[in-house]
């Protein structure tokens, strides 16, 4: 099974993030969304195909001096949550 996910935008209020950081932040928020949906894909609905023109996604708790690689795995996970309300 393959699944695509493809986020046009991801807004994320609040965080400042440049250079090395933002990359490092993508790349967390890549590796995990993509773990978190191989897990739950397996025997899930979005083995159809569909599309979400927007998503909210639930909420992140990023507390001052965390690494952008924490970050990420957090952002991730609320989007994840996001979407799984939208199925």
């Amino acid at each position: 099974m393959k699944i695509v996910v493809h986020i046009e935008r991801l807004v994320l209020e609040g965080i400042l993030a440049s250079g090395s950081e933002a990359r490092m932040l993508q790349r967390s928020l890549e590796a995990e969304l993509t773990r978190l949906i191989s897990w739950t894909g397996r025997d899930h609905p979005w083995r159809q195909s569909a599309a979400v023109p927007s998503l909210r996604g639930g909420e992140a708790v990023l507390s001052p001096g965390l690494s952008a690689a924490v970050k990420g795995k957090r952002i991730a996970g609320a989007v994840h949550r996001g979407l799984e309300r939208a199925r």
